[in-house]
């Protein structure tokens, strides 16, 4: 996911009480693996989900729509993130700029979304751009990473 405050969040396993309730983020941008600026050991699954990405940072992080109409949507590369604590959801939700009680203020809105993997379909938080994509170049390949590759080779 996206770099968009000065705050870094780590995704990373905590030590939880066997009860704690755990989550799966999906991330497609500044939080996959390659691209992480922080330590992460948490256990990661490549999958994918329909949708459309967009560069709406000049290069610094990207966002991703999911089209109702489903033709107009490409397939998004990223990650499942997984045994991600409660504590930790909410970490990642103010780096992202979400929050949740006042959708209209939030830079990223949180929604669960199948996501496909070799082993079949897991719901998954994803982060969806929750402002205005119009001028902002489409990734139409929607791999962020193989995208920010192509734009330190120019």
């Amino acid at each position: 996911m996206e770099n968009h405050n000065s705050n870094a969040t780590q995704i990373a396993p905590e030590q939880k009480q066997e009860t704690e309730e755990t989550h799966k983020i999906f991330v497609y941008g500044t939080l996959r693996e390659r691209n992480n600026k922080h330590q992460s050991t948490s256990k990661r699954t490549i999958g994918t989900i329909l949708g459309r990405m967009f560069d709406v940072a000049g290069g610094a992080y990207p966002g991703i729509r999911i089209d109702p109409d489903l033709s107009k949507n490409y397939i998004i590369h990223g990650e499942i993130v997984e045994d991600i604590s409660t504590s930790q959801l909410e970490s990642t939700d103010r780096y992202e700029g979400c929050v949740l009680d006042e959708p209209e203020h939030s830079l990223y809105i949180r929604e669960r979304i199948p996501v496909t993997t070799e082993k079949g379909i897991e719901e998954c938080w994803v982060y969806i751009f929750n402002r205005s994509i119009d001028g902002q170049p489409e990734i139409v390949h929607g791999d962020w990473l193989q995208y920010r590759s192509l734009s330190y080779q120019r």
